[in-house]
């Protein structure tokens, strides 16, 4: 729900915006931009008053629907440069990736019977049990945009198409969503490494492949991060992520 919905909403809304929107009058680019600005506000707002992990994750979710509807707004200003487009899913993929990382997380700590399931039962998880520690932290920081995860560049792309664009003012405001967010974000982490272990973690089935999940997703968190940079001065006859996915989406449209 939190993935595959998302990436398939906002696959048809771009779309849309692509053949239907783009022709409509201006000012839906304001009324677009002004519901980013709420939703970003909403989200984050009631993320903050949250014990239970899933549910703050839930309400986060909701702000970063607000980043990637800068990302509407701005495709409306300018349909025809495919790297609005670009930033648009490049953003949907690297959220998408940190957040099942996450959940691989949560189900292995919670189980079936979804014992644990606050943020305080997460204490000293992070030294009992480091792979959990180390890939949490990876997806919480790449969800907040911390360099150089997926989540900085898919924001840094975003971003610098909406300044492009002449949409200053709501990359200002998402930058501010960004640095609210940082405390929930930053709590689960701190609540894992800085508090004293309380949670005795029952063997469960499927334990062998959620860590495959968790290990894969962290790895791509990162990778995805790095990769996005040139990486024919590594790998010779390789050209960057962006570039691979601008080319796609021109195939598309």
């Amino acid at each position: 729900m939190i993935t595959a919905v998302k990436v398939a909403s906002f696959g048809l809304f771009i779309k849309l915006v692509l053949l239907i929107f783009s022709y409509a009058l201006s000012y839906w680019i304001d009324i677009l931009a002004y519901i980013s600005i709420f939703t970003m506000f909403v989200g984050n707002l009631f993320a903050f008053t949250q014990e239970n992990i899933k549910k703050m994750l839930a309400y986060s979710s909701i702000s970063h629907t607000g980043y990637l509807l800068i990302g509407l707004s701005i495709l409306m200003i300018n349909k025809n440069d495919y790297s609005l487009t670009n930033s648009l899913l490049f953003y949907l993929v690297s959220y998408s990736i940190s957040s099942l990382g996450i959940f691989a997380c949560i189900s292995y700590i919670s189980s079936r019977n979804e014992k644990y399931s606050n943020i305080e039962d997460y204490s000293g998880i992070g030294f009992k049990y480091p792979l959990i520690g180390i890939t949490m932290t990876i997806f919480m920081l790449s969800l907040v945009g911390f360099p150089p995860t997926a989540g900085f560049f898919a924001k840094y792309y975003l971003f610098s198409s909406a300044i492009k664009e002449g949409m200053a003012y709501l990359v200002l405001i998402a930058i501010i969503n960004s640095i609210l967010s940082i405390y929930y974000y930053l709590r689960v982490i701190s609540v894992m490494y800085l508090k004293d272990y309380k949670t005795s973690i029952d063997t469960d089935l499927g334990r062998t492949s959620t860590k495959l999940a968790m290990l894969y997703t962290a790895i791509a968190t990162i990778w995805l991060g790095i990769g996005t940079f040139n990486l024919a001065s590594i790998f010779p006859g390789f050209t960057s992520i962006i570039e691979w996915s601008e080319l796609s989406i021109k195939s598309l449209f």
